[in-house]
């Protein structure tokens, strides 16, 4: 094959390439395990739910449990880890509260283990364990996920309940989405939909929380928020601003600019493309010149 056929022909694979890219970036994918879940699918959650009142005692916030999940660390027994790769062990007990500084030293011990306590040559060393504001998804997907458990939550009597409320800026937002139920839509922004196998009951799809709503018909007022396990994806607080993922899923469900950034992005795979496309035109046009081809 000669030079001038082989230049084609990596400018024909690079053209076919761009198009696929082109093509995919206009599909709206959002791999998640449920379909109420505005929270992408992943392995952390599997370990978190190893967790349990039996064998994990309160820490203090600086050992906390998302962290050790996201590092790869499983609880297997009481107080006892075991990352999921590397199969090392640790050991998180702590000793009393009358022994400070000795408490303290256990504290920075157990969040360097968090990571040195891995295999030197295990990937669950390299994990980032700080919350991202960066959203997985565009505007729509999040807008979508509240709505089909917005829908849900319209089957259960909600007039009734005590809600807590969102401040001024999330209720501007949440007014955006003209859900006209409103604590159907608060609960919907949280991350609760209708449990389906009780009456009078919503239900979180991440940390499979669920609350009776009779509970809260009197005085009691409901925090939608805090009633989430302290480990759960929706309440998952950024340490670069201080917000809450379901606020951050809730700004992302009202911003355009998530669209038009999409958008801009398949505009400019599409204009690389053309360009591809016109300097295989202009080569073959040449070639042909060259090789008195009209």
């Amino acid at each position: 094959m000669c030079n001038n056929e082989k230049t084609i022909g990596r400018l024909l694979s690079a053209c076919d390439k761009l198009k696929e890219v082109a093509g995919k970036s206009n599909e709206i994918s959002f791999p998640s395990s449920s379909i109420y879940s505005s929270v992408p699918s992943d392995d952390i959650k599997e370990r978190l739910f190893t967790y349990t009142s039996k064998n994990w005692k309160i820490k203090p916030k600086e050992v906390s449990i998302r962290a050790l999940a996201k590092h790869g660390w499983s609880c297997i027994g009481e107080d006892i880890l075991q990352c999921v790769n590397c199969k090392q062990y640790m050991n998180v007990s702590f000793p009393s509260l009358d022994k400070l500084n000795v408490f303290e030293n256990t504290i920075r011990k157990i969040s360097k283990q968090m990571i040195e306590g891995h295999q030197s040559t295990c990937a669950m060393r390299n994990v980032i364990s700080k919350c991202s504001t960066i959203l997985s998804a565009p505007s729509i997907v999040y807008r979508q996920k509240i709505q089909v458990r917005y829908d849900t939550l319209l089957a259960l009597n909600l007039n009734g309940v005590k809600l807590k409320l969102f401040d001024k800026e999330n209720t501007s937002r949440l007014s955006a989405l003209c859900l006209d139920n409103l604590n159907a839509a608060v609960l919907a922004c949280l991350g609760w939909h209708k449990k389906s196998s009780v009456d009078d009951t919503i239900m979180c799809d991440y940390c499979e929380r669920s609350i009776g709503l009779w509970l809260f018909r009197e005085k009691k007022e409901l925090n939608g928020e805090t009633e989430h396990c302290r480990w759960c994806a929706y309440v998952e607080m950024s340490e670069e601003n201080g917000s809450v993922a379901w606020e951050r899923h809730l700004a992302a469900a009202v911003e355009p600019m998530s669209r038009k950034r999409k958008l801009s992005t398949t505009v400019e795979l599409r204009e690389k493309t053309n360009l591809i496309d016109n300097l295989i035109s202009d080569h073959i046009m040449k070639r042909g010149r060259v090789s008195g081809i009209d």
